[in-house]
């Protein structure tokens, strides 16, 4: 037998009123055959003009229960429309049960609200069609938004599966773009619990979302554990930014990919860092673990040119020149520890030490390695530090840091042209408190530090300000202390005091130079700084520290004062050395050549010229020397000068009084009767002569004026003769002031 039916809501044939062009529209048409005791048979079920709030109602029980209490309660909005489906199924001769063989399907809908995850805003506006099946429910989505956002849904599906099985399972997916912000905003939405357990390392993205896609799985069951919750991201973004997330500096112009799911999150891609650009990657663990779990990886590689650094803050002018190539990790644990390794390849790179007289050129090797440990975000320690180039190893390491600065960074080997050193680096004890830098070894090279002593070029009318540094306290002890061609100091103990603007305001130095010690002490007045310098053998330091090549043996004593604490201040004070000889005197040489009149020549063409005492009043300028009345004199020689030497400009321009044969003047001044006319006065004496030195220092040109020859008494004051003579003394036996 066969059995039909055909049932709709208002069959035009019946005289019942047709219904409103608003309300729902539904139709059922069905056969059956019976065939060995069962019924088997199939119905058409049409269905139009339906709210999707209302699609529940007319879903029969029984068929995918799960989809349809899922769908009742999370598409709030919307209409169904052009529904049409056919059901197949038998039922025993009894009666008694109902199985579905066969399920198919269609409907599509306008105006949808799909509340994905609540409490999680829905989206709105969608439209598409849901594809019926026996085991499976396919719902197409096109269009829409996500409420709150500017985020549009381009396309959607939403999968209900596993009826037959009993395990009935959704799985969504959208396509989405707009704003990476709204993306990141639904992301660290609470019901989603990704960033329950830390927050995450990008506090602010900016850019446009060009491709995105968010996928949610999860079982139709009522509660809901989160642990069956899967949530899944990926996205691409361009033109990102990061507000001040390196350095301060902003990460611009990225294009990054992103990808987040109940596991982890990973953001990887190419940026501008201050004009740098850099590749960046972030990796973070949602899963649980205990305190030594890794939950952040973050990376970083870029190739700085050196003078971008200055849009770091890093002003390396001067210092660094050419490409850095750097590669930083840093791993963060769950108990907050974090542990930085930074790698910079410095094969392009060219570095200028001129302190140290050490230089590296660009293609040559150099490598620097660091480990840096932190906690909670604050540096803690420096594991590990070694720098090594062109022949130089610098190793350090510190072990404790007080507000980001280290309190001992220890410096276990240190290596840079001939100086071989290990010491110490203090932090300050006070926010405006000096470091303290403690060094020792067997050699100090400061030759490119007294290369550096004068300038170039003089300085400017109204020179900038320069910027100030730290101030630091300078504690050193080295064996020997190199200064520059064949030039040495022996057992160096040095203690300094050196200001903001590196002006050295206390100190005290003692070493040996040549064949005895030195001692060099400045002691701060007021706005005025003392001081003084004392050597054994005055010739070794004066040419140790380049002031004076020629002059040889002597004791030295310099009394000075620098008129404030100003860098580049003026010195002024007075320089004497006693018992001490002049050898290779070029331009003296050429003096007395001049003078060849009274034999002199002979003198200044012997080993040395020697002399008995030397006292010069000066004032010492970064650039100048002058002299303002020195003398010294000898047995066959006084001289007087005065005047300055360019120190910038290698010249110099002395001019002075000489007087040749000074001990046969003496002589002829103790003449009986005829004394008073070679020496009518004290301070007087036959035989002087002007002269003035000019020109560059290592060929200067000498004139001599030998009027002056014969002019008695104009020696008055020279030698400081005239207080002597005035009370007395014997003028032939003069004495230095």
């Amino acid at each position: 037998r066969a059995a039909t039916a055909n049932r709709q809501a208002a069959p035009a044939a019946s005289r019942a009123p047709a219904p409103p062009a608003t309300g729902p529209v539904i139709g059922i048409a069905g056969q059956a055959r019976r065939t060995d005791g069962t019924w088997r048979g199939a119905l058409d079920v049409t269905l139009d003009r339906v709210a999707f709030a209302d699609l529940a109602r007319h879903w029969p029980d029984g068929i995918a229960p799960g989809a349809r209490r899922w769908m009742g309660e999370n598409i709030t909005a919307g209409q169904a429309r052009d529904g049409r489906w056919r059901i197949s199924g038998e039922i025993p001769q009894s009666f008694d049960d109902v199985r579905i063989t066969g399920l198919t399907g269609t409907v599509a809908a306008d105006g949808v609200t799909v509340h994905w995850l609540r409490p999680v805003p829905p989206a709105e506006g969608a439209s598409g069609v849901a594809t019926f099946s026996l085991d499976a429910v396919d719902v197409r989505i096109n269009g829409g938004q996500q409420s709150g956002t500017a985020l549009q849904v381009r396309e959607g599906t939403l999968r209900f599966t596993g009826f037959a099985a009993g395990n009935e399972e959704a799985a969504m997916e959208f396509r989405l773009t707009g704003p990476v912000a709204d993306v990141m905003g639904v992301l660290k939405h609470p019901r989603l619990r990704l960033f329950e357990r830390q927050a995450t390392p990008i506090p602010e993205l900016f850019g446009q979302i060009t491709d995105s896609r968010l996928s949610v799985g999860l079982p139709l069951i009522d509660a809901l554990p989160i642990d069956d919750l899967r949530i899944g991201v990926t996205a691409r973004i361009e033109q990102a930014r990061i507000p001040a997330a390196l350095l301060g500096r902003d990460i611009e112009r990225g294009v990054f990919d992103l990808t987040a799911n109940t596991d982890g999150l990973r953001v990887s891609g190419n940026a501008v860092v201050a004009e740098v650009p850099a590749r960046l990657a972030v990796e973070m663990d949602f899963r649980r673990g205990n305190a030594q779990q890794v939950m952040t990886r973050e990376s970083l590689t870029a190739r700085v040119e050196a003078s971008r650094l200055a849009g770091f803050g890093v002003d390396v002018a001067g210092i660094v020149e050419g490409a850095i190539a750097i590669e930083a990790r840093q791993e963060t644990r769950r108990s907050g520890q974090a542990r930085l390794t930074l790698r910079a390849d410095l094969r392009e790179t060219g570095l200028l030490a001129e302190t140290f007289g050490w230089t590296k050129a660009r293609g040559t090797p150099g490598s620097l390695d660091a480990v840096l440990r932190f906690q909670a975000g604050r540096l803690q320690a420096i594991e590990s530090l070694r720098a090594e180039a062109a022949g130089a190893v610098l190793r350090t390491r510190a072990a404790a840091f007080r507000e980001n600065m280290p309190e001992r960074l220890e410096i276990l080997e240190g290596r840079m042209g001939q100086s071989r050193f290990t010491g110490e680096v203090r932090g300050p004890t006070r926010a405006d408190g000096p470091w303290g830098i403690t060094l020792a070894g067997p050699v100090l090279d400061l030759g490119g530090v007294l290369s550096r002593s004068t300038p170039d070029a003089p300085p400017e009318p109204n020179p900038a300000p320069e910027a100030p540094g730290p101030a630091f306290d300078a504690d050193l002890r080295f064996e020997r202390v190199l200064l520059g061609q064949g030039r040495e100091m022996a057992g160096l103990v040095a203690r300094a005091r050196v200001d903001q603007l590196g002006v050295v305001r206390e100190a005290r130095a003692n070493g040996g130079a040549g064949s005895g010690a030195f001692e060099i002490v400045i002691t701060p007045r007021g706005g005025q700084r003392d001081l003084s310098i004392t050597a054994v053998d005055a010739g070794a330091l004066l040419r140790d520290f380049d002031v004076l090549r020629t002059l040889y043996g002597g004791r030295l004593n310099v009394t000075g004062r620098y008129d404030s604490n100003r860098p580049g201040a003026m010195l002024a004070g007075t320089a004497e050395i006693t018992d001490f000889a002049i050898r290779d005197p070029t331009a003296l040489g050429k003096l007395l050549q001049a003078m060849t009149l009274y034999g002199l020549f002979d003198a200044a063409s012997g080993p040395g010229l020697a002399f008995t005492r030397l006292t010069a009043p000066f004032r010492l300028s970064p650039g100048v020397l002058e002299l303002e009345d020195a003398r010294a004199f000898s047995a066959s020689l006084g001289l007087t000068a005065r005047g300055r030497i360019d120190r910038r400009g290698e010249t110099v321009d002395i001019q002075g009084t000489i007087v040749p044969a000074y001990f046969f003047n003496s002589l002829l001044g103790n003449i009986p009767l005829v004394g008073r006319i070679f020496s009518p006065e004290a301070g007087g004496g036959l035989f002087a002569a002007t002269y003035r030195i000019r020109g560059p220092i290592a060929d200067p040109s000498v004139g001599v004026n030998p009027l002056a020859a014969l002019t008695p008494g104009f020696l008055r004051g020279i030698f400081g003769l005239a207080e002597q003579g005035a009370s007395g003394g014997n003028p032939a036996a003069p004495t230095p002031p």
